[in-house]
């Protein structure tokens, strides 16, 4: 009886853990989504000042 109880307590830890990993990668996923959505913005902006700098070049 003493090993089926080890055995539950090793599983309960073990899904404690897989739960924490999970949770690091939703975590991690979402920051890479918001870093994406920064680089797009940051992409844009450049764009837009690349454009204006080369029209004002232009007068």
């Amino acid at each position: 009886m003493q090993k089926v109880e080890e055995l539950t307590l090793y599983l309960i830890e073990k899904d404690e853990i897989i739960r924490k990993q999970q949770n690091q990668i939703e975590i991690q996923a979402e920051t890479i989504k918001q870093i994406a959505a920064q680089q797009q913005t940051q992409q844009a902006q450049i764009d837009l000042l690349t454009k204006l700098v080369l029209n004002s070049s232009k007068k």
